[in-house]
């Protein structure tokens, strides 16, 4: 929908999606989606602004959650249970590159870009 709340357009109906965040300039979203019969398996996504061009990023069967994007849209933070705890990954925003960047025993969630200082 449009800043105001007019324009309002269902996108998808078959996705069961639990968060999502717009790139910088609102050109796609990215979000969090599973489809079938398993909660398990929520994988990352991209589709643009205007409802076409949906595209899956990961390929696990375990939890890929909570996208964020980088501040210049080139990249996706998230979090991910495929090390069968949650940990931080960033990939390319096409999906390649997927790498994990915390390596941590403990669980950690919900990633966020903040600036350098």
């Amino acid at each position: 929908m449009n800043a105001d709340g007019t324009g309002l357009r269902k996108l998808r109906t078959q996705l069961w999606i639990r968060s999502f965040a717009l790139s910088p300039g609102g050109r796609q979203i990215a979000f969090d989606a599973f489809e079938g019969d398993t909660t398990t398996d929520w994988e990352i996504c991209v589709i643009n602004s205007d409802g076409t061009g949906l595209r899956q990023l990961t390929y696990n069967t375990r939890e890929d959650i909570d996208p964020t994007w980088s501040p210049d849209g080139r990249r996706i933070v998230f979090t991910s249970r495929r090390d069968r705890n949650f940990e931080i990954y960033v990939m390319n925003a096409d999906g390649s590159d997927q790498t994990n960047i915390s390596r941590s025993p403990a669980w950690d969630e919900a990633p966020a870009w903040q600036p350098a200082d």
